[in-house]
């Protein structure tokens, strides 16, 4: 079974020689690497490292989360969200991270880059996940980075012309598709995820989740990953590509250029 996003590309993405600050990715608690970690020792040698920037200058707001909704914010093991969207679906106008980077002058390109590694033991190896900014690693793909043009600048969203599944396709008319790394499931309009899941033999669960039989995986069930987003008759269709699509894509983000580089991971 084949699964394609097909979308308009017409400008090229530059390569990228700044520095790399490379960030691993990994499913824990928060609070087991400041156990150990000497959060002084580490402000200082970051204000060695980038020209002599003072300690109290590496600065960033964050919101707390004093409540959490929903079995799946209680269930998942990660602490927080970091985001690197535009400013203008900031918060309260706080600076997003990424853009306190590049005025505190810490990045030489105005990008990042996402892996997503289908590891699931948390090693913190070379297969490992990881996000890298001011530039992005060439061995992490094969092939060349197919740019895709911003429809804004707000969250990542590209054109999506076409969603097709063996040989079949529905077109869109005038529709976006958001990237994004922080959601474990393929967005779409209702209608369409209905279709999709019937087409996989997913079936809905007590619990409201398509869930598909998978006995080859050694586990009882699997869920799909089509979820359908409930959206008025007059907004435009609209698709998030969370971790599902983009796990198969190394994925490259733009600022300066307002595209986004997609390229087969190896």
């Amino acid at each position: 079974m084949r699964f394609t996003v097909v979308a308009a590309a017409s400008m090229l993405l530059a390569a990228a020689s700044a520095d790399l600050h490379r960030m691993k990715l990994k499913k824990a608690p928060l609070a087991e690497p400041l156990q150990s970690a000497d959060l002084a020792a580490h402000a200082q040698a970051l204000g060695r490292k980038y020209k002599g920037a003072r300690r109290d200058g590496l600065t960033q707001d964050f919101t707390e989360v004093a409540a959490e909704r929903g079995l799946a914010l209680e269930r998942v093991r990660f602490d927080g969200v970091l985001g690197l969207g535009f400013d203008s679906v900031s918060v309260n106008g706080v600076v997003p991270p990424l853009d306190n980077m590049l005025r505190q002058k810490l990045l030489d390109k105005p990008l990042f880059a996402v892996y997503l590694s289908n590891s699931t033991d948390g090693d913190e190896d070379e297969d490992g996940s990881e996000v890298v900014f001011g530039g992005f690693h060439h061995h992490r793909y094969t092939g060349h980075i197919v740019p895709l043009p911003l429809r804004r600048k707000a969250y990542w969203e590209v054109q999506i012309d076409a969603i097709a599944i063996g040989p079949d396709a529905v077109e869109f008319a005038d529709a976006g598709a958001i990237l994004d790394t922080g959601n474990p499931l393929i967005g779409l309009p209702a209608d369409l995820a209905d279709t999709l899941n019937r087409a996989i033999g997913a079936g809905k669960s007590t619990s409201g989740r398509n869930m598909i039989d998978c006995y080859q995986r050694r586990e009882q069930h699997c869920m799909s990953p089509f979820r359908g987003m409930d959206l008025d008759d007059d907004d435009p269709p609209l698709v998030i590509l969370g971790e599902p699509f983009l796990r198969r894509w190394y994925s490259i983000y733009d600022m300066s250029k307002h595209v986004v580089g997609l390229a087969k991971v190896k």
